[in-house]
């Protein structure tokens, strides 16, 4: 196995093993293009989605699929012994991106924003 097939599994398997732990169910992980920007993906429902229309209820959802969001990120770096990249490859930023958004959803449901 190649240095980067390695790095993709590392990061591909610890969304999974991220979201079995807490208690999302885990649909697949794929080691192949999963569309036109992405060398691989982990696919897992969504807690965010399946929490109904309670704000509480919401935002523990989206705390949960920004813990899998960022353990990819995470694996990476861990993987790499903490060396920096030269650039972040394009699934770390979608990562980082996403949970960044998610995040913002928060914080505009907790202020009493509509969303």
């Amino acid at each position: 196995m190649t240095k980067r097939r390695a790095a993709t599994a590392y990061h591909e398997a610890s969304h999974a093993v991220i979201a079995r732990v807490l208690g999302v169910e885990v649909l697949g992980v794929a080691m192949f293009p999963t569309d036109d920007v992405n060398r691989a993906g982990s696919l897992t429902y969504s807690a965010s989605y399946y929490s109904g229309a309670d704000k509480l209820a919401r935002i523990a959802g989206l705390e949960i699929d920004i813990k899998i969001g960022l353990a990819g990120p995470i694996a990476d770096a861990r993987h790499s012994k903490g060396r920096p990249s030269r650039s972040m490859k394009h699934g770390e930023v979608d990562d980082i991106v996403r949970s960044r958004s998610m995040a913002a959803e928060i914080a505009l449901l907790m202020a009493g924003e509509p969303f």
